[in-house]
Order: C-alpha cells, then structure tokens, then sequence
C-alpha cells in the first residue's frame, strides 16, 4: 500500500490549550477516548520520551509500538515508528495552539499497511485517521471533567 499522509486541524471553542494537551498525551486514557483504541500501554519512560504500545482494532487487532517525544513548552508531540505486526510505517504528531479563549488542535499522520489488504480495509482505515481522530475530543467532556494527569511529564 502507497503510505497515507494526513493532516487536520480542530478549532475547540473555550477550551484552555494546556488542558487539551493534558488529554492527547493521557495514552491510558485513549481507550476511553477513540474506540478503536483497546488498549494503551507506556513501555518505557525516557525523560520527555515515551514507548507506548497501542491495541488497535479498526478492521483487525494490531499492536502498533510508537515512541512518542512531548515538548510540554510548545504543546506538542511527534511519535515515531517502533514496531507492528501488520503497520509498515507510522509517524506524526499532535500540536495545541492557543488562540484567545479556544485552543487549535493539529494532528498529522503518516502510515503505511503491511501485505496485500483490500481496499475495503485501506479505506476504513484511512477514514478512521482522517476524520475521527481530531474530532472525538469534545469540548463538554473537556470543560466539565477534565482528565488529570496523575505525574507530570518533565
């Protein structure tokens, strides 16, 4: 399969930049967050550098490895590819930008799928990163009980 590149960007009214932050770096919460995450698992701790193993089922269960950078300063994060058994390729990212009172978030991705998957599943998979992922974060779950990290990422 040819790799995907995506791109989007969300606007989340009134919601504070920091606090969007805190909910796209809980990787033990991204069950919770995007079903199709099942489960999320922090390997390795470096750090600014996480290890994180996700349990994904879009079409089939795969276990995708990422290390995942933060730059808390800058609001954002850039994973790269570790591991998979059916994932080539993964790297990306996260950026929370303020803007007044509301926060832009970006996410970016760049994949590819091992062996010869029909289109059927490239095309699942393709909208599951293009249009939900920016888009489950929703602003009255964030504004009335925020996520809180329980140890800050230094």
């Amino acid at each position: 399969m040819l790799p995907k590149h995506i791109s989007r960007e969300k606007i989340l009214r009134n919601c504070p930049p920091e606090l969007v932050y805190q909910v796209v770096t809980d990787y033990a919460a991204y069950p919770r967050l995007f079903a199709e995450f099942k489960e999320a698992l922090i390997r390795e701790r470096i750090g600014s550098r996480l290890r994180v193993e996700f349990v994904v089922q879009i079409v089939l269960k795969t276990h995708v490895v990422v290390d995942v950078n933060h730059d808390s300063a800058a609001l954002s994060t850039r994973w790269t590819f570790v591991g998979s058994d059916i994932v080539k390729q993964c790297e990306g990212g996260w950026k929370v930008i303020a803007s007044g009172d509301d926060s832009r978030l970006r996410f970016t991705s760049h994949m590819s799928v091992a062996g010869m998957i029909p289109s059927l599943m490239v095309n699942k998979i393709s909208r599951f990163k293009a249009c939900r992922t920016p888009v489950v974060i929703k602003i009255p779950v964030l504004t009335i009980s925020p996520m809180r990290r329980k140890q800050p990422l230094s």
